[in-house]
């Protein structure tokens, strides 16, 4: 997130038009940053989460609004002709389906090729400390946000829930960092996160944001927590969960007034969806009681739903990873424009389906008690009378949405409407494959909501065929809706693997507590035998997309290895070594290794790492130094010579040399240099294949330390400064942690997981 101060201009000189408004906006910026200047630390901390919370829960409502504002238009198109006009009906309904598809795609492929997918895989290797430079950007952001509504308002079958993570932790980790909060950067860092080192400051709001997104999106606030926490978080500490906990308090609150505000309508309309939990009344000789969501006879049910979930779960799995990697192999896709025409034929196809197939089943009344929920949307397309006194059971899950169809599977329709077991299977078999094919194409999806509503529609199969059964007592037993909510948890752990989050996130957005019990035990069958079968989804993605990630334990087959087998052979540096060598050094190191080793001038003894790019950075500035100063024509004088060393440095404090004072100012700018970057880097004992898709681009911030490299030589062919020495002490990280050759692999792993390293020296018995 930029300041107004820092865009205003630029944008100003760029759009004239917008100058009122942007030096207003820039004056509104500079008196709220001289108001917070006054505010106390402890207080600003709170004021930055409670300014967090709120945005996310703002993004959530526009996001949900807008979406809401495209749907009931798209709604309207199809009852706005009569029956008798259906195909002019059908041709403007793809045209404004496919026009808005067309849109997200532009948005995507023109502008943020990153946004392609869920996000999920990249807040996940972010978190773990892989370096993608244009995720977090502000265009990227509202490029997502805009996109992703787009998308599910075309009718794609996927979601928008999942997104959220990405939007939730960007939005976050701008308002923290942004210069409203810079005056005690350091006092709001420690209170989030005691380790105040770039990679833990970023990872740390990015953990809050991911956690705040869910909480918004769901109305779970607990389950956002327990889903960044077991799913995509590696560092984490107390301190981290008390702020989470307050952000997405406030994130889930903002969201929630916000919405029940909105337009005079309930809050149950807007959220996933808002089940009631499912009791049952029974009548014995010595009177009534209640019994709360299920019985001990449920059990086998819900066990059966577990291992058939866990099954359609992995045939998406498999499906959607074999299509993702032929379209990022695809020669088609090559081109732009090609994948901008994949989408909207794609689009196409899937609305075609979803408008002509109903037409083929027929209609029934609408009972009475629709009429009185607000709720429920029994959609009448198909029918012959479009006065609302018919409805389509097809129809009505197709354009109701995936909200609308857990409220027709969970909710209070499942009282009052029956739902034909042969057209519940037809939808599955239908809106399941969709959604498969909806992936890898050139736009943003969420593949949360598609598993949510393929498991409760597999579990209202089973519900429904139980309660059909002439040989079982209905009494004795749950409802469909119970059956469809067991089915839900079981898909979700099938596909992502979760076990508590996904418990507490359905229970939270449903209020279903009664169901608590039977849901964790299908979780538990579901990933057993998921785990059997398929690797999970978004690990399966992080290898295909090329993003390095360490895991908890080594690779199968690999426990048997040490460290000297897999370390990496780079160039070394003395203390004071001459510009030629460190340019040498700098293009002959591999791009994966971010880090030099520096020995000392006395022995082949380690002294500690170099960053790469800050001794990139004070080569050049050594180079252009000498070369502003007229240092060339000195050229033959200083060949040989060197940087006093800290030694000399010590006994001579008032040395005041020109070339020594310009040294000791380019070491000043390096190191600032250093300061700025990040230090998410790539562990240097990984071997993880690359993407070809350079809309993926983990490894763009090496590119453009490469050309920096390059740029070396234009300076140093000009003024000839190969060998004047630089001492490198001051830059020299001197405490690194370091591996004996003979160390066990799973100590390494450990020590670079627990540890949070992006670099291991490894050394012999005299270091």
């Amino acid at each position: 997130m930029s300041s107004f101060n820092a865009v205003s201009p630029t944008v100003a000189s760029r759009y004239p038009l917008l100058r009122p408004p942007l030096y207003l906006l820039s004056s509104v910026y500079t008196c709220l940053q001289s108001l917070f200047s006054l505010v106390p630390s402890p207080a600003l901390i709170w004021v930055a989460l409670l300014t967090s919370g709120l945005a996310v829960g703002l993004v959530q409502f526009a996001m949900s609004r807008s979406l809401t504002a495209l749907t009931d238009l798209k709604l309207e198109v199809l009852t706005a002709l009569p029956s008798e006009q259906r195909a002019a009906t059908i041709g403007i309904y793809l045209l404004y389906t496919g026009s808005l598809a067309a849109v997200a795609s532009c948005l995507v492929t023109f502008v943020s090729p990153i946004n392609t997918g869920s996000g999920l895989p990249e807040t996940k290797a972010l978190l773990n400390g892989t370096d993608i430079p244009t995720f977090l950007r502000f265009s990227t952001i509202v490029t997502k946000i805009v996109s992703i509504t787009l998308v599910v308002a075309a009718g794609f079958p996927v979601g928008k829930e999942g997104p959220m993570v990405h939007v939730g932790a960007a939005v976050c980790s701008g308002i923290l960092n942004d210069r409203l909060f810079n005056r005690r950067r350091d006092d709001i860092v420690s209170a989030v996160d005691n380790t105040a080192s770039g990679f833990h400051r970023k990872s740390t709001f990015c953990t809050i944001g991911g956690a705040a997104g869910i909480a918004a999106a769901f109305n779970a606030p607990i389950g956002g927590i327990l889903y960044v926490f077991e799913e995509l978080s590696t560092f984490w500490s107390p301190e981290t969960t008390f702020k989470a906990f307050a952000v997405c308090a406030f994130a889930a609150l903002s969201s929630q007034i916000m919405l029940h505000s909105a337009g005079g309508s309930s809050l149950e309309a807007h959220v996933l969806f808002n089940v009631v939990d499912h009791t049952s009344v029974r009548i014995h000789d010595s009177g009534s009681y209640t019994v709360h969501g299920w019985t001990y006879l449920d059990l086998p049910f819900f066990a059966a739903i577990a291992v058939l979930c866990s099954l359609v779960s992995s045939f998406y799995t498999y499906s959607a990873v074999r299509l993702n990697k032929f379209r990022a192999t695809a020669s088609f896709r090559s081109k732009k424009f090609n994948r901008v025409v994949e989408v909207v034929c794609i689009n196409l196809f899937i609305n075609v389906t979803f408008l002509c197939v109903p037409l083929l089943l027929p209609c029934v009344d609408t009972p009475a008690e629709a009429d009185a929920d607000n709720e429920i949307v029994l959609s009448s397309w198909g029918c012959a009378a479009t006065d609302g006194t018919s409805y389509n059971h097809l129809s009505t899950l197709f354009f109701g949405g995936e909200e609308s169809i857990m409220k027709q599977m969970l909710g209070s329709t499942a009282t009052f409407i029956t739902w034909p077991i042969s057209q519940l299977l037809l939808f599955l078999i239908m809106y399941y494959p969709l959604s498969v094919l909806s992936c890898g194409m050139s736009m943003p999806l969420g593949t949360f909501i598609p598993q949510v509503v393929a498991g409760s529609v597999v579990g209202r199969i089973v519900g429904e065929l139980v309660h059909s059964s002439p040989h079982i007592d209905v009494t004795l037993i749950s409802g469909p809706g119970a059956y469809s909510f067991v089915g839900a948890g079981a898909m979700l752990a099938g596909f992502t693997r979760m076990t508590c989050a996904i418990a507490v996130i359905l229970v939270e957005a449903s209020g279903a507590i009664g169901l608590s019990v039977p849901v964790m035990l299908s979780i538990i069958v579901a990933r057993g035998v998921s785990d059997m079968i398929i690797e999970p989804f978004d690990e399966q993605m992080l290898e295909l997309k090329g993003y390095e990630f360490v895991y908890d334990e080594p690779e199968k087959g690999t426990e048997q290895l040490v460290a000297g087998d897999i370390m990496t052979h780079v160039p070394t540096l003395r203390e004071s070594t001459s510009a030629g060598v460190i340019k040498y050094a700098l293009k002959k190191c591999s791009p994966e290794v971010d880090a030099l080793p520096v020995m000392c001038d006395e022995g082949h003894v380690l002294l500690g790492l170099i960053d790469k790019r800050g001794l990139t950075e004070l080569l050049k500035d050594t180079l252009e130094l000498l070369a502003v100063t007229g240092a060339a024509d000195a050229t033959e004088g200083m060949v040989g010579e060197r940087t006093p060393s800290r030694a000399e440095m010590a006994a001579e404090p008032h040395h005041d040399s020109s070339n020594h004072g310009g040294f000791k100012r380019a070491v000043n700018g390096a190191r600032a240099s250093m300061r700025r970057m990040s230090h998410f880097q790539t562990p240097v004992f990984l071997n993880v294949p690359k993407s070809n898709d350079k809309s993926y681009a983990p490894n763009a911030r090496r590119s453009s330390l490469m050309k920096k490299i390059n740029e070396l030589d234009e300076l140093q062919s000009a003024h000839r400064f190969s060998a004047h020495e630089i001492n490198l002490t001051e830059l020299v990280e001197q405490c690194p942690y370091t591996a004996p050759t003979h160390m066990p692999i799973t100590r390494v792993q450990h020590l670079f997981r627990r540890m949070d390293l992006r670099h291991l020296a490894v050394v012999d018995s005299e270091n």
